[in-house]
């Protein structure tokens, strides 16, 4: 399997889970804030194991918020629970009780789910996710989209600078070649789980799967 060929971790069990606590998430009536504390307490807590501060981790999620401003006009355009009456010079304008609570809800839902991909991301290197979802039998396209990478080959990596650039992007490189003793070391250090070659020329052309770089 891709797994077993790449020595990557089998991220499959907390793949599938990630996905059901997302999905029960979404599926949450409209409004159920208490809910949406409890869940975020064990996303918190399971982030707290990995090494993630609670804060850090809410303030990673805050990057789900500007999606929540598609549902933004339904304060106003929303003609039930109205909370406020008014005008914006001669247009009268009205603020919605369950608009409010849509977007509200649509904030929290996705500010939850980035913190879930977070959790998750923490514990699983990038090119174990995309392998472990290969595993799943999803298309590789599939598979990396949802994986929300690129797969590189770093030959001649010395210290991979260009993991160092790409890894804040969701790129994972799928093994490093390097035949100096010193960058190996590097290597091994702040990559423990990404395969290591001495000469790239020893490495099968299908040996990791599919490569996009």
């Amino acid at each position: 399997s891709v797994l077993r060929v790449s020595g990557q971790g089998d991220a499959r069990a907390p793949i599938i889970t990630t996905l059901f606590v997302a999905l029960a998430v979404a599926l949450l009536p409209a409004g159920s804030y208490l809910a949406y504390a409890i869940v975020w307490l064990g996303v918190a807590t399971a982030a707290a194991i990995h090494g993630i501060a609670p804060l850090s981790i809410a303030r990673r999620g805050a990057i789900a918020l500007p999606f929540a401003l598609a549902a933004l006009p339904l304060l106003f355009t929303r003609s039930d629970e109205i909370l406020w009456n008014g005008a914006l010079g001669a247009a009268p304008i009205s603020i919605s009780g369950a608009g409010l609570r849509i977007f509200l809800t649509a904030a929290a839902k996705g500010w939850i789910s980035v913190q879930l991909a977070i959790v998750l991301v923490r514990r699983h290197p990038i090119e174990s996710i995309v392998g472990s979802l290969r595993a799943l039998r999803l298309p590789d396209a599939l598979a990396t989209g949802i994986g929300l990478t690129v797969r590189y080959l770093d030959v001649c990596a010395g210290i991979s600078a260009s993991t160092v650039a790409w890894k804040p992007l969701g790129w994972g490189a799928a093994a490093y070649s390097e035949i100096e003793a010193a960058p190996r070391a590097v290597l091994s250090h702040h990559y423990p789980d990404t395969p290591l070659h001495g000469d790239f020329t020893t490495i099968k052309g299908d040996e990791y799967g599919p490569i996009d770089l």
